[in-house]
Order: structure tokens, then C-alpha cells, then sequence
């Protein structure tokens, strides 16, 4: 029997995402899919004035908000959900703009108009003759922290993936994964009771423009607002350019093979791998720690691939059956069907076996006396384990009477998902 080569995917990456994550510090998101409910706490409506469903950027009918430009608006009575203080917070949404309105626009607002009220709010257009996109944050002492954009990509009525966000530094714009940014060196308090207004721009409270006006003409889809920072790998996830990479799961597979890797991209993509190497299509041979790395202009993917030898070679106990027995130093209980238990495996039949497993704190974690009852990666029924490092203690025989063989060593618990 030929000796073995270990193949594991490494899970501890900081960008390696799903939209699971996604849900982390989601206050509020409206998925505008025939519904105007918040879909996070379901206790938030936006409440329409106008506005009709309308097809979404994949062609589908109502699964996005149209708003005609003339007095269609959404308010929402959020009852403090979308106040964020001057903590950092983003809001990520697709917006087809109609292009052919030369109309100041109000996309979202927060807070009463006028410099001296708490708000933040993204407008179009803003008041200079250009294709200006404007997010500003203030806490109504004047001037207000501001980034802009004097670019004609939001025009062209197309759909785009817009997110705005303050950081503990600056307030951004990213637009498809390219980044505005414009200083904040203020925390500024936006702290409100007023509505959030979508699609149309609050009064102004001492009188000047007493009446809702600058209103938004175009479609929303996928509102959400979350009270953190989205990473830039978040937000390549949430415009749909995430990669959809046919990296390896753990396997067995001879020393002397090879390995596939395919990693495709986007148009507008790029890939570096940890080696040097700017292809798509990789065969990995030779052990080492694989990383690579995808940019989508400044939107930055990294994910890692560990590959590593392990001579599998079964033991030959000098017995009279000539049974051999293999013991794993890995598995993944992540339900793939693929070195999903860690157990002995032999090509003979046990007469006695025991096993018992233990945390790196000495706590056992499991214990058996059937060879056929592996341990599946549970400390106890539905507690799901821990990735790391574990003992284990595993004595065994063949025949009535033979040899009892007494193994002990470590075993690495990977990528635990249970099913």
C-alpha cells in the first residue's frame, strides 16, 4: 500500500466569509421582495407613499421599489433602531438611478434638513451642476462630514451595488467594490428622533422649505443597515463578486499525485498567489501553505490552502493474522462524507477495542468500546466541538487472547459542521 498525501483546507481565514456573517451587527435590512417589513426583527415597516414593486437586477418582478421621482417615498418609524450615536455603521442597498433626471435627488435621510439638526443622509446631484453622490453624517454643528462622489457611474441607469459607511477614521463610499473616502475627524453624534425617510429629503424645520421635496427617481433593492464597519471582503460579498472557488476539501490521495485547484474569477479580477503565480488553474505537488489572494479593484479576497505530507502507510503488527491498522492525525466532521469520523481504521476484525479522547484542558470529551462508534467531532449529543487539537488513548486487539496494542498521539479537529 503506497503512502499518502494529507490535503486540508485550511479554515481559520480572516476573509473567508458566508452569509451567515453577513448577519453579524444587521440591525435592520429591506429586501424590497414584494414586502416592506423588516426582515431582521420584523418589527419595522416602511411605510409607502407612492412607490411600486418593481423587476430587480436579475430581471425577476417584484423584488425591488420603484419610486417615481414626483412624490413616491418610504418612511419608517424606526423607534431608534438606525440611530448609531458617532459609533461607526454602513448601510449596503442596489440602486438603478434614472439617469435622465437632472433633479437634486434624496436616496436616504435620517434627521431633520438643515445644518443644525442631527442627521446623515446620501444624495444625488446636491445641489452643484454634476453628477455629485454625496453621504454626509453631522450632529448639527455645521460643517457636516462629508464623502463625495463627482462621478458619472451612477448614471448610466444601471444597477449598482452602493455601500456607505463610517469608520472609526473617515466616512467611504464604495461603489462595485471601488472606494470614495472624505475625512471625518469628528465623531459626530447623529442621534434622532425623526423618521428615516427613503427616497425623498425631510422638511426643513425653520420654515425654509417646509414640505418633503428632492425626490429620489429610480429603484432600491436590498436595503440594510448594520451598526459595525463592513469589511471590504463583506462587501465584495454582498455585491455578488464574491469567488466562487472549487478549492479542495480534505482528501487522501497518493504522494506521488497531484492536485487540482481551480480559482475563477470575474472580468475585472485578479489573482496573486502566495508563490508568485497569477493563474486560475493550479496543480499543487509539493507540501506548503497556499495563499491566494483576489482583488476587485479595492475590494480584497484571501483565502488558504494547506497542503501537507502525511505518511499513511499502514502498521504491520508482527502478529499471526498480518493485520494492518491506520490511525488519522486529522478529520473535518463538516458532514462533506469525507474523513467526516476519527476512529482506527483495519483491515481485520477487533476483538477489543477502547478509545477515549481528551481536551487540551485533560476534559474527556469522548470515550467507546465499539470499533464501529467513531467519534463524529461532539462532546456530547448536539454540542458541536471545537476546532484544535486533541489526545487520544486507544488500546485494541485482533484475536481472543492476542496482542493488545496500546497507541496514543494527537489528532487535529477541523471545519466542524454539523449537519
Amino acid at each position: 500500500m503506497r503512502p499518502y498525501v494529507l490535503l486540508t483546507l485550511c479554515v481559520l481565514f480572516a476573509t473567508r466569509i458566508t452569509a451567515q456573517d453577513l448577519n453579524n451587527g444587521l440591525v435592520a435590512y429591506f429586501p424590497f421582495d414584494g414586502t416592506l417589513t423588516d426582515a431582521v426583527s420584523g418589527t419595522l415597516t416602511a411605510v409607502p407613499n407612492g412607490t411600486a414593486f418593481s423587476p430587480n437586477r436579475f430581471g425577476e418582478n417584484g423584488k425591488a421599489i420603484r419610486f417615481d421621482g414626483l412624490d413616491d417615498y418610504l418612511r419608517i418609524d424606526d423607534q431608534g433602531v438606525l440611530n448609531f450615536g458617532d459609533q461607526p455603521f454602513s448601510v449596503s442597498f442596489w440602486i438603478l438611478a434614472d439617469g435622465t433626471n437632472p433633479n437634486i435627488q434624496m436616496v436616504f435621510q435620517k434627521g431633520d434638513s438643515g445644518g443644525e439638526n442631527p442627521q446623515y443622509w446620501l444624495r444625488i446631484r446636491d445641489y452643484e451642476n454634476s453628477p455629485h453622490f454625496r453621504f454626509a453624517v453631522t450632529e448639527g454643528m455645521p460643517p457636516a462630514s462629508t464623502a463625495t462622489i463627482v462621478d458619472p457611474v451612477l448614471f448610466d441607469s444601471k444597477w449598482h451595488h452602493v455601500v456607505v459607511k463610517r469608520t472609526l477614521e473617515r466616512l467611504e463610499i464604495w461603489v462595485d467594490c471601488k472606494l470614495y473616502s472624505g475625512s471625518d475627524n469628528v465623531f459626530r453624534n447623529t442621534d434622532t428622533d425623526k423618521d428615516m425617510l427613503i427616497g425623498v429629503q425631510h422638511i426643513f424645520p425653520d420654515g425654509t422649505v417646509p414640505i418633503l421635496h428632492n425626490f429620489f427617481s429610480g429603484d432600491l433593492d436590498e436595503m440594510r443597515f448594520y451598526d459595525r464597519d463592513l469589511t471590504p471582503a463583506e462587501i465584495l460579498l454582498l455585491g455578488g463578486r464574491a469567488p466562487s472557488w472549487n478549492l479542495p476539501s480534505d482528501t487522501l490521495i497518493c504522494q506521488d499525485s497531484m492536485i487540482a485547484i481551480s480559482t475563477p474569477i470575474l472580468p475585472g479580477q485578479s489573482i496573486l498567489w502566495s508563490d508568485g503565480s497569477t493563474s486560475a488553474e493550479r496543480i499543487l505537488e509539493f507540501p506548503g501553505i497556499y495563499t491566494v489572494h483576489l482583488s476587485d479593484i479595492d475590494c480584497l479576497w484571501e483565502e488558504e490552502t494547506v497542503l501537507e505530507n502525511k505518511d499513511c502507510t499502514p502498521v504491520d503488527p508482527p502478529d499471526e493474522l498480518d493485520c494492518k491498522f491506520m490511525i488519522p492525525n486529522v478529520f473535518t466532521p463538516n458532514g462533506d462524507g469525507i474523513n467526516d469520523e476519527f476512529k482506527v481504521y483495519a483491515d481485520c476484525t477487533f476483538q477489543s477495542y477502547h478509545m477515549k479522547v481528551f481536551n487540551r484542558w485533560g476534559a474527556l470529551v469522548f470515550e467507546t468500546d465499539v470499533a464501529d462508534n467513531p467519534w463524529d467531532g461532539t462532546f456530547k449529543p448536539g454540542a458541536p466541538g471545537i476546532s484544535g487539537v486533541y489526545v487520544y488513548y486507544v488500546s485494541f486487539s485482533f484475536e481472543e487472547g492476542g496482542k493488545i496494542y496500546q497507541e496514543k498521539g494527537d489528532v487535529t479537529l477541523l471545519d466542524f459542521i454539523k449537519p
